[in-house]
């Protein structure tokens, strides 16, 4: 059941929150970690394989080449699909008044999605009878069409 609360921030949430919120830094330290781990995932088997076969310096050039390319875009993936939807509990925060958008926090635990809806067609758009920001669908996923 999704539950909404409306109320202004005090000056004291409105610091709290603005602290909790991971600064750039945090961000690109936590990219960077998953990219060194994936690194030495993906190298390890190639260091353990050239230990028995010794390669050519060309040939572990290409490699590692090859290794940072799928790292980089592997951890790319893994920081999107594993920090966003579907997610068993989640939290926006908005400005009162406003569709001003603050942060999204994941808090639960991440699921395998039954079902993907279809984008809203033309018409639904044009006479705008979809869903607005924040309000309730009395469906389940199984009755939208």
């Amino acid at each position: 059941m999704i539950t909404t609360t409306i109320r202004p921030f005090t000056e004291a949430e409105k610091k709290q929150q603005i602290q909790q919120l991971p600064s750039v830094y945090k961000r690109f330290e936590g990219f960077v970690m998953k990219l060194i781990f994936i690194v030495f995932a993906l190298t390890i088997p190639l260091l353990v394989y050239d230990h028995f076969v010794p390669l050519s310096s060309q040939t572990q050039a290409v490699y590692c080449i090859a290794i940072v390319i799928i790292a980089i875009l592997l951890t790319y993936w893994i920081t999107i699909k594993w920090e966003i939807f579907p997610n068993t509990e989640f939290e926006f925060l908005r400005k009162k008044g406003s569709d001003e958008f603050i942060s999204f926090k994941t808090l639960g635990q991440y699921f395998e999605e039954e079902k993907t809806l279809p984008p809203f067609d033309k018409a639904t758009w044009d006479n705008g009878t979809f869903p607005a920001n924040g309000q309730m669908i009395d469906q389940t996923i199984d009755q939208i069409n």
